[in-house]
């Protein structure tokens, strides 16, 4: 179930809001990335243009050991490649900067996608919901 919500995320960085839906406790299902930048605990260098369109799927869940995972697909609508970054919070969106997981998903051809997995994501409130950030710089 999707959930649109906005929030601030360090300098007021805005989120849209995608609850996990299903089973909480089940691992999202492994799938190749294109991503290897190390993600970061907290959101830092906010760059790009928010770009929730290009974000085809979202699953976000926390596996039986009480860690938070999340898979996206990332799916780039342009006529031109871009880099996109993204960021997950695990809690409430309150306004407030708050623990999250921001990696670099890196360059997505024009009309590409790529499935970016976020391992690992601080929560800062342990029954979630999982919220997004997907931002965008044209290359």
């Amino acid at each position: 179930m999707r959930i649109p919500a906005a929030a601030a995320l360090s300098l007021v960085v805005v989120l849209g809001a995608c609850g996990g839906g299903g089973d909480d406790t089940a691992e999202p299902t492994p799938t190749p990335t294109r991503t290897t930048a190390s993600p970061s605990p907290a959101a830092s260098k906010v760059t790009g243009k928010p770009a929730p369109a290009d974000l085809a799927s979202f699953r976000c869940a926390k596996n039986a050991d009480g860690r938070w995972n999340a898979i996206a697909v990332v799916k780039n609508g342009t006529k031109k490649a871009q880099d996109y970054q993204i960021t997950v919070h695990v809690g409430p969106a309150e306004g407030e900067a708050s623990p999250a997981r921001t990696q670099s998903v890196g360059r997505v051809n024009a009309g590409g996608s790529v499935t970016v997995k976020v391992l690992k994501i601080p929560a800062s409130a342990p029954d979630g919901p999982c919220q997004v950030q997907l931002l965008a710089n044209p290359v």
